[in-house]
């Protein structure tokens, strides 16, 4: 029966410690995934203006490639209709997109009334990190990403795509933690810093004749143009799971951008932004 009291008490005594220990009075770092969202709202808006200047290049190279007039109306045509094909498709497609990160962030114990600690985050992606994590699963993303040979009615040629692209995201933020047993709930409110672009790499091989309205054609469709950037406010709330020394942490917040820029394509910052994350405190 002593034995027995004895093995109670001490486990009361742990579960007092678990539940009265707050992850504001300790460093720590999270590491996990992290999501901001873009808004191609007026991106798609977008997308008949550089396909229609587009095809008038093309339009141009065909007849300096001595196409008649009818043949052209019909290529034309054809250019048309799958541009609409794609317009309707896109109708009912989400305009706000998530970007996910590998990423991450350190927290710096700060005792005071209203605030436990000061956390500085971070995430990062870009095409290099999504093949080698690619890579680890076994699956191989090629380079270029498009290769293709063609010859049709004596016109031969050939294309050859490639994308770049990179998106970051930084924050600052501080947080009030509210602590209970085997968890906590979090209050965050800071600013944040992302940005990104994306950067088809094209390349087409097509008789001398066509080549300036080829190039005119890739003009037109701003390829420069996929770029972005916001310096925001934002607020969020967190809950953590586990003991306090290791935690699965997930989070929301509301992201109001006070400036932003994007390229011709028009690509924005969404209003929300996320992140998952295993947490260790010490």
């Amino acid at each position: 029966m002593m034995r027995r009291s004895a093995a109670a008490a001490a486990l009361l005594a742990v579960v007092l410690v678990v539940a009265h220990a707050g992850p504001a009075s300790a460093v720590g770092f999270g590491f996990g995934p992290l999501v901001y969202t873009v808004d191609v709202a007026e991106t798609f808006g977008q997308l008949p203006i550089a396909a229609g200047d587009a095809f008038d290049a093309l339009d141009m190279a065909f007849g300096d490639l001595g196409v008649s007039e009818p043949d052209r109306a019909a290529i034309r045509e054809d250019l048309d209709e799958g541009l609409q094909n794609v317009v309707d498709s896109l109708n009912g497609f989400p305009t706000i997109l998530p970007i996910p990160h590998l990423g991450g962030f350190v927290e710096i114990p700060l005792p005071l009334v209203v605030v436990d600690g000061l956390r500085l985050g971070g995430g990062y992606l870009s095409e290099g990190l999504v093949k080698d994590v690619a890579g680890l699963f076994g699956v191989v993303i090629p380079s270029p990403l498009l290769d293709v040979a063609f010859d049709e009615d004596g016109f031969s040629g050939s294309i050859e795509a490639d994308l770049r692209f990179r998106s970051f995201a930084l924050s600052t933020e501080l947080a009030k933690s509210l602590g209970f047993f085997l968890g906590a709930i979090d209050l965050t409110a800071g600013v944040s810093w992302v940005g990104g672009d994306i950067v088809p790499d094209v390349s087409i091989d097509v008789p001398e004749e066509m080549e300036g309205g080829v190039a005119d054609a890739l003009d037109a469709l701003h390829l420069d143009g996929f770029t972005w950037s916001a310096f925001a406010v934002h607020a969020g709330v967190g809950i953590e799971v586990g003991p306090p020394f290791l935690r699965i942490g997930l989070r929301a917040r509301i992201v109001l951008p006070l400036s932003a820029s994007s390229g011709w394509w028009e690509i924005g910052v969404g209003d929300f932004s996320g992140s998952i994350e295993v947490v260790i405190r010490f």
